[in-house]
């Protein structure tokens, strides 16, 4: 074992023993390993490299299941704190080799050091699939048939060693990968880097704001965070302007000295090592303070002319005070007219900025948060400054705003955990020159969406009229006020929310929700727990991709743990047929992913088999088998395989995936029928309900969930839709992990996007969703569907499933009554009952569908409205287009009609265009 602390520069030694910097690698252990930041994922073992300025991470040696699936990475960066914390919110940089594969890590370790010189960590290995993402299948979605005739999975015989340098004084570390041909014949070498960016927003030189292209050309990367930023610049001997690269929400992958056209062309377009010879691949990664600082060393890295600083403050009009946390943004300007961006940074407390700029003329913008762009307009106003090679100190100034207070209080005065949004016409717009948005666009017409866990907001909101709607969810009313803001007269709000929906013995829960461990989501833990406590959740699963979360440290440092109940889960992410979760499952705080399952090469039915092999309960779910509104349908299962049905049940149809293009074993079988759980409705997109019926009809159930699939804070609401899982308890804290999964797997859930519906049965004896059922001494069976909804949730269509028949049973339009609901006048909801009576002929199965017309803006604010077409009468008027709509559904009550104790299935065959149901695929339209 190596010693805890390798070397620390400075000590004294033979011949000069004058102080000299810090720079160290650290062999973590228990007592030593950081936990602070949000991405930090070290674990004992891995070898942090640290200076007087950054710290980082290098993951030690063996397989972990993650964008990058081995070991010898850089898994967390930071800079040095005064509080000794690693506030980490970068994922992962690695290699991928032969667009395919990367080292396999068998052995990290620090190197011995010489004083006063640079800190090194070593990580060797051979050549291993880098079996997380296919290249093939992914490339295929975009350009298909362009890798058809590569074999990708070729096994390489290469050896890496990937040296990690960090020099004192600096901010940042020399990455140098050689990669040497072990073989007896020229093998084709070409590297890639491979990112999972973590929190961070990424940009490249040249680009004109944060949004970067699928696919695209720069020199480097630089990523943005909370507090801290990250470049990567791959280095070479002569400067290389178009390299390709992917940014795929989160995954981005930068060729090391290729354009697009040589990567795709592998491997003939990449250079030949013979036997016994290396290729070395070097890169830079930076660690800074801002997108400036990065952009300021990677800029004097590349030999460019010293750069100018340019600082100042930025200040509000009249008053002069400073605003901390701006936004500032230089811009080349030097044709006359707005260029690319040339680096980014935020307002320090006391609203200062710096930059270092290229000679030239550049243009300042600022923004912040609530407040107008100088100048009033809806794009943030031009500064133009020249650079000349002396310091330029330049004030900045936006306009005075206003604010806005509001409280929120439940039927009983006590604060409630609610959702504020703000309704109107923005008038300072989200800028993307001035800052990254998180793949998290707000819906036209939505100036702010703000959630409190204790029903008080504090904003500050741009002079102006708006319509603030409060709301906690869809078992309560909603207030909308129409407000004022002015400049220096905080607007002052209350609103009281009443509980109007009946769901005595139900819980809610969203079983399908992403946070800070995914690739494609930057929301805080914090964040999602507080968005699904003010949207009315009060079951909170974690499913992150292929990482093991638990909210739980979150529940109570917030001490949020009397409002919701959270577990851990995960959504098992195969790259190419399909996206199921495991819930509820137990952490394993020492594994970097906490315990995720490596799903690769494993078949589906496989996958079920190792998640359902426990002693305890678990849902094994599947995800969103049609429509994931995300880029390729690789995720989309039922698509994946070409499910289809006939008398003799499921089976994988002539377009169905070829098992060893998605890297499983020759004729293995795609199909799965052990899954316990299925998503009919994920986001606003209904989708396999005919799948779900004809698979109930071959003989396999699956309870039926929805869930929002959410990795944002404004596009995917929490708890949009929602399950109600009848577990006979009312608070949170008292369900337990064994309950919710054999609630779950048993069927007892309503699917909810609103509408909360149930079924009573009636035969010889009574049942619920869930029950099975004989029919009565006449042959009688009686089904009643009771839906409520709170007014601003109107439905109206109900009917009543013979899913064995095929058949409606009854209802169809529905004319719900406003009744009363608590003591206050509004505390009133909609309620509708339906109730058929017949004699089944056999064994069947029966469900309610909840369908609404009209939409539920403006308390469910998603719209698709052009956004130059918003008028805040349209707002008020509730005419924007494209709202959701109501939708809802039950699980079955099951009829065993002839009394044998068995539900024989019948194998009746539903269209895929059959029903009479919402059909939409509605992804981000913003």
């Amino acid at each position: 074992m190596l010693p805890v602390l390798l070397i620390a520069a400075g000590c004294s030694g033979k011949g000069d023993d004058a102080p000299c910097a810090l720079a160290e690698a650290m062999v973590l252990t228990d007592e030593t390993v950081p936990t602070d930041g949000p991405m930090t994922t070290a674990r004992p073992g891995d070898v942090m490299l640290r200076n007087d300025r950054i710290q980082v991470v290098i993951q030690g040696e063996g397989r972990h299941l993650a964008t990058n699936p081995w070991g010898g990475n850089l898994i967390d960066a930071d800079l040095i704190r005064g509080d000794g914390s690693l506030h980490d919110v970068f994922g992962e940089l690695g290699n991928l080799t032969n667009l395919a594969g990367t080292s396999s890590a068998e052995r990290v370790v620090a190197l011995p050091q010489l004083r006063c010189t640079a800190a090194r960590v070593r990580a060797e290995g051979s050549y291993v699939l880098s079996d997380y993402i296919n290249l093939k299948t992914g490339i295929s979605e975009i350009l298909p048939g362009l890798l058809d005739d590569i074999d990708l999975d070729t096994p390489y015989p290469l050896h890496f060693t990937t040296d990690y340098s960090l020099e004192p004084n600096s901010s940042a570390v020399r990455i140098s990968t050689a990669v040497r041909n072990d073989g007896s014949e020229p093998v084709p070498v070409t590297l890639s880097w491979l990112i999972d960016a973590g929190m961070v927003n990424g940009s490249v030189p040249d680009a004109d704001s944060y949004a970067l292209d699928t696919l695209g050309i720069a020199e480097y990367f630089v990523f943005e965070g909370p507090d801290v930023a990250y470049g990567i610049l791959p280095l070479t001997p002569e400067r290389f302007l178009e390299r390709g690269y992917v940014s795929i929400v989160g995954g981005y992958s930068l060729t090391h000295e290729l354009t697009f056209t040589d990567f795709l062309g592998f491997p003939d377009t990449v250079s030949q090592v013979a036997p016994g010879e290396h290729l070395t691949f070097d890169a830079l990664f930076v660690v800074a303070a801002d997108h400036a600082s990065v952009t300021e060393i990677l800029r004097e890295t590349l030999g460019e002319p010293a750069c100018t600083v340019v600082s100042g403050a930025v200040v509000e009009e009249g008053s002069g005070a400073p605003i901390p946390g701006a936004r500032v943004t230089a811009i080349d300007a030097t044709d006359g007219t707005d260029g690319a961006d040339l680096a980014h940074t935020t307002t320090d407390a006391r609203g200062r900025y710096r930059m270092c700029l290229p000679a030239g003329d550049v243009r300042l913008i600022t923004g912040a948060e609530g407040r107008p762009y100088a100048g009033q307009g809806p794009t943030p106003e031009r500064i133009d400054v020249s650079v000349q090679g002396a310091l330029v100190e330049v004030e900045l100034s936006l306009p005075p705003t206003g604010h806005l207070s509001a409280a929120v209080t439940g039927s009983d005065g006590a604060p409630l955990a609610s959702r504020l949004s703000v309704m109107g016409l923005d008038p300072s717009p989200w800028s993307p020159r001035l800052e990254g948005q998180g793949f998290d666009p707000k819906a036209p017409g939505l100036v702010a969406a703000i959630d409190s866990v204790d029903g008080i907001f504090e904003l500050d909101l741009e002079p102006g009229e708006y319509q603030a709607v409060f709301t906690h969810g869809p078992e309560f009313s909603m207030v909308s006020s129409p407000i004022t803001v002015t400049p220096g007269a905080p607007a002052q709000l209350q609103a009281t929310l009443h509980r109007v929906i009946d769901s005595t013995g139900y819980l809610t829960g969203d079983f399908h929700v992403h946070a800070q461990a995914s690739p494609d989501s930057t929301r805080t833990n914090r964040t999602r727990v507080a968005n699904m406590i003010a949207e009315g959740v009060e079951i909170l699963v974690s499913t992150d991709h292929d990482y093991v979360t638990d909210f739980g440290p979150t529940v109570q440092q917030m001490g949020v743990g009397e409002q919701i109940a959270t577990f851990a889960g995960e959504e098992i992410t195969s790259f190419d047929y399909g996206h199921f979760n495991a819930f509820p499952l137990d952490v394993d705080p020492g594994s970097p992913n906490n315990g995720a399952l490596d799903w690769a090469g494993l078949t589906p039915t496989e996958l079920g088999q190792r998640v359902l092999s426990g002693p305890r309960p678990v849902v094994f779910q599947l995800n969103h088998p049609r429509q994931v509104p995300a880029p390729g349908v690789g995720g989309n299962y039922f698509q994946v395989i070409d499910l289809q049905f006939d008398a003799n049940g499921p089976y994988t149809g002539p377009e169905g995936v070829d098992p060893e293009l998605v890297r499983l074993a020759p004729g293995a079988s795609l199909l799965a029928t052990n899954f316990t759980a299925m998503e009919v409705i994920t986001w606003l997109d209904v989708q396999g309900l005919h799948d779900w019926y004809n698979f109930i009809n071959a003989g396999h159930f699956f309870t039926a969930t929805g869930n929002s699939d959410t990795h944002t804070q404004f596009v995917e609401s929490s708890g949009w839709p929602r399950n109600y899982v009848a577990v006979g308890l009312d608070q949170p804290s008292q369900v337990t992990a064994d309950g919710l999964a054999q609630a779950l797997n048993a069927g007892r859930n309503t699917v909810s996007f609103g509408p909360f519906a149930t079924l009573h049965g009636l035969g010889a004896t009574s049942g619920v969703i869930g029950d099975t059922l004989t029919p009565d001494p006449s042959g009688n069976v009686q089904i009643t569907a009771r839906v409520q909804a709170p007014t601003w949730i109107p439905f109206d269509d109900v009917v009543l499933w013979d899913g064995g028949a095929g058949i409606e049973l009854a209802g169809g339009a529905a004319s719900p009554e406003v009744v009363s609901a608590g003591a206050a006048p509004e505390a009133v909801r909609l309620e509708w009952s339906l109730t058929h009576t017949w004699q089944p002929a056999a064994d069947t199965w029966v469900v309610a569908v909840v369908q609404g017309s009209d939409s539920m803006f403006p308390a469910f604010p998603y719209n698709t409205t052009e956004p130059e077409e918003v008028t805040l009468e349209a707002i008020r008027d509730g005419t924007l287009q494209g709202g959701a709509t109501a939708f809802a559904l039950t699980n079955p009550i099951w009829i065993d009609a002839d009394g044998d104790g068995i539900i024989t299935p019948n194998h009746l065959v539903l269209p895929a265009d059959w029903g009479d149901w919402r059909w939409e695929d509605r992804t981000n339209p913003y």
